[in-house]
């Protein structure tokens, strides 16, 4: 409406709202959710354009980790890293699994950039909960006599994801 446009309010404001209730959920999920539907925002031939526009978002804006975890688990990995040559630099990108950083490796005066991933903490954990609450809701939903849901078999592509 015009009263809208004149204060700057997207006519889209309610989609804008789901949307983003929508992408925080996935994101508070976890990394399968997130994984899945990144999956989605690749397959325009299966979904509609703006659905995977909108999950694009979740490529690459996963919540970063703090440098403590990062230094505690290349220590647990390598040692002391640091003598051993490997100079972190910094982050060059986070998704929803691990973040990723600039580095400099230093081997028999050779020096060479590398990236370095670092999965986020409680990785594993995380992984397993939301592969058994997918299984959960894929069961769930074939549970619903329907037989385009059974044609589906939601449970067999939770397996598949996992």
């Amino acid at each position: 409406s015009m009263l809208t446009h004149n204060l700057g309010i997207s006519q889209n404001w309610l989609s804008d709202l789901a949307w983003w209730y929508f992408i925080t959920t996935i994101n508070d999920l976890g990394p399968c959710f997130v994984k899945a539907m990144q999956w989605v925002a690749t397959r325009r031939d299966l979904f509609a354009p703006n659905v995977c526009d909108r999950l694009a978002h979740l490529h690459d804006n996963g919540t970063a980790h703090a440098w403590k975890h990062t230094h505690a688990s290349l220590s647990k990995a390598f040692g002391d890293y640091k003598s051993k040559g490997l100079q972190v630099q910094g982050v060059i990108g986070c998704g929803s699994a691990a973040q990723v950083y600039k580095a400099t490796l230093v081997q028999d005066s050779q020096e060479r950039q590398v990236a370095v991933k670092v999965l986020h903490p409680r990785m594993t954990w995380l992984m397993e909960r939301d592969m058994w609450l997918m299984d959960t809701i894929a069961k769930f939903i074939h549970s619903i006599p329907l037989d385009f849901i059974q044609m589906v078999n939601f449970p067999r592509a939770a397996a598949t994801f996992g």
